[in-house]
């Protein structure tokens, strides 16, 4: 494909072919929206014909917002909790500018930090510094395991993305770019600080009172309107009430320039506590929301609380962000005694140091006991659903689907035991019965034995990258990459040992239906 020679922004003249590349690989996510999703002849023209006056003048549309629903792992696989996270789309062509407005930003940040000489301060959302969690991690456990004691302050701000101060974000980003600030900015970020909002369940309702039924289709894309000149007909007659954003805080998250506005608004918080800490021969760090200092344990109790007191007196008064004191940990490490105690005002009591994942406990790294869990989880549905399918081929086979009557369920206040099926559970197995009938090539067994062999059964350290032996073995590396004395890394003997529990757990189930 040959790239367009074209020029806008004025923040950094995009004629580098890495900023161009990036723009023409954006994957528009097709989701329903105002406007149709962008095809990737239009985004050539689009990002050809892109310039500072067409962004000063471009017509941001509404926001659409909906609540997700997800589950929260706590340290127990079987107590899960469901949580709602709010989120906010932004229509398809103005998404494509967030994300051309995102390049030159991201650039400017690096050139600012580095200067600054606080480049490693942030370490989420750097894909230039190829930062991980994990090297984050094992930066912040190797400084630790260097002292022969430490303090270890670790915090986090109050809904982040929420409460991000739009005074402080424009300073921010106008210190960033410097004379590369222009109208064209201040177009861009008034339209996600003064956003306009629609919920999707009001979309849905009040366009079927307008008479539209149905999105509008071009091919196999789809809108809820024909064009923007219905969209703002619709919104004149009052079928469609945006709501305006009225507090001075936060901004969307999920846009493609929210990460890098994040980072930017923080330069000023992370420059004066990176001297602080500096002065007291320590490290601090910050993975978006979640900080971590790590203090010599020359400085006295008191001094490392006054320290504390100082970071979250200067998080409200500079950024208006919120640290919970109640929530801020405060943890020693001592190295002879290979311990980490978390210290509170009534006792000491040892613990472990959770960061960005992973545990310690003074001498040994694991992965977080959630993140665990969650893989616990998971692969307990993924083999559930295998045997299942499974077990209805099995009696398929031989003839006796219709025999078998009973289920082994756990009852309220005993271990599993077998029992006759409901009316609505006989039901349900006869129509997966059918189903497994009708899938004739094993399509759909192929597709879950598959991901259940690949991402939860499998001790190949071939595996695709996403599984979570290949992320354990990849971890285990970059921790096993300096050898550290002071601890022991078993991150991917946690995994295996859970991939065998699970090979354990499908044998088991498989004897049951075939005894």
């Amino acid at each position: 494909m040959i790239l367009p020679d074209f020029h806008f922004l004025g923040v950094i003249e995009m004629i580098n072919d890495e900023f161009k590349q990036q723009l023409y690989d954006y994957h528009d996510k097709g989701y329903l929206h105002f406007d149709f999703p962008i095809s990737d002849n239009e985004k050539g023209q689009l990002i050809a014909n892109l310039t500072r006056e067409k962004v000063i003048t471009h017509r941001f549309l509404p926001f659409i917002s909906f609540e997700m629903k997800f589950k929260k792992y706590q340290n127990n696989p079987s107590k899960l909790t469901n949580k709602n996270r709010k989120i906010s789309l932004p229509a398809h062509h103005d998404a494509l500018i967030y994300k051309a407005y995102s390049l030159p930003l991201a650039s400017a940040y690096e050139a600012y930090v580095n200067r600054k000489e606080i480049s490693e301060i942030a370490i989420a959302y750097r894909s230039k510094k190829h930062m991980s969690n994990i090297t984050g991690a094992k930066e912040v456990e190797d400084f630790i395991c260097n002292q022969d004691r430490a303090w270890i302050i670790k915090g986090d701000f109050k809904h982040f993305f929420d409460n991000i101060s739009h005074d402080v974000l424009k300073k921010s980003v106008k210190t960033v770019l410097a004379d590369d600030y222009g109208k064209d900015w201040e177009k861009v970020l008034y339209s996600l600080i003064n956003r306009k909002t629609i919920k999707r369940s009001d979309i849905t309702k009040n366009l079927k009172l307008a008479g539209i039924v149905r999105p509008f289709r071009h091919g196999k894309q789809r809108a809820y309107v024909k064009n923007l000149k219905q969209l703002g007909y619709l919104i004149k007659q009052g079928n469609l009430t945006p709501s305006k954003k009225e507090n001075n805080n936060g901004i969307p998250q999920g846009t493609a320039i929210s990460a890098i506005l994040a980072n930017v608004s923080m330069i000023f918080f992370d420059e004066s506590i990176r001297n602080l800490v500096l002065s007291k021969h320590g490290l601090y760090r910050r993975y978006s929301d979640d900080f971590v200092i790590v203090i010599p344990g020359d400085y006295s109790l008191e001094e490392v609380k006054k320290l504390k007191n100082t970071v979250i007196e200067q998080s409200e008064r500079n950024l208006g962000l919120e640290i919970e004191d109640s929530k801020t940990k405060l943890l020693e490490y001592v190295r002879d005694e290979k311990n980490v105690q978390e210290i509170s005002p009534r006792v000491r009591a040892s613990t472990e140091f959770d960061y960005l994942g992973f545990s310690f406990d003074g001498k040994n790294v694991r992965l977080r006991s959630k993140g665990v869990y969650k893989f616990v989880y998971k692969g307990r549905k993924a083999i559930n659903k295998l045997v299942t399918i499974e077990r209805d081929r099995y009696h398929i086979q031989h003839g006796t689907e219709l025999v078998v009557t009973k289920v082994l369920k756990y009852s309220r206040h005993s271990s599993k035991r077998w029992r006759d099926r409901s009316f609505a559970e006989q039901e349900r197995y006869l129509k997966r019965i059918e189903r497994e009938r009708q899938d004739k090539d094993s399509s759909v067994y192929g597709t879950v034995h598959k991901q259940a062999v690949q991402m939860y059964l499998s001790m190949e350290e071939k595996m695709p990258a996403k599984s979570m032996l290949a992320y354990a073995i990849r971890a285990q590396k970059i921790f096993d990459s300096t050898n550290h004395p002071e601890y022991e890394v078993k991150v991917k003997q946690q995994i295996l040992h859970q991939i065998r529990k699970n090979q354990l757990k499908l044998g088991q189930s498989r004897k049951l239906f075939k005894n």
